[in-house]
Parts: structure tokens; sequence; C-alpha cells
């Protein structure tokens, strides 16, 4: 639930997903390549305009994460 609602605060509200990630329709390239500049790497579906967003390991990551995704 954290993923999807910190991702939801940044404007990508979740499409699906599990407990261990979680997959938003957006801009999907460049928000790819944004989060790629960043160190954070996403899953890309380009044919669907969607990212998948997997779990920060600790702390330091969500706070990396979230940001990443206020830069946008």
């Amino acid at each position: 639930g954290r993923l999807a609602e910190l991702l939801s605060r940044h404007g990508l509200p979740p499409s699906g997903g599990t407990a261990l990630f979680q997959t938003v329709e957006t801009a999907a390239e460049a928000c790819h390549q944004r989060l790629a500049r960043r160190g954070i790497f996403t899953r890309l579906f380009s044919a669907q305009s969607r990212l998948r967003f997997g779990l920060p390991a600790d702390e330091a990551q969500w706070r990396r994460l979230e940001a990443a995704l206020g830069e946008g």
C-alpha cells in the first residue's frame, strides 16, 4: 500500500500491481528516462505506455524515489 500511495500522491495512480510492485499508466518513456537519470530503474512497457515500479529496499531508497517523483 505504501508504494501505491506514494505514486498516487505524485499523480501516478497505479492501474494494477501486487504487494511487490505497482504498474502505472503515464507518458512512460519520458518518466522512465527521467527516473533512470536519477538511478531509479523501472520496467518500461512502451507499447502500452506503462511503467512498473518495484518496492524500494530501505528507507533511503524510499526517500530517493519520493524526491525523484517530486522533481517531475
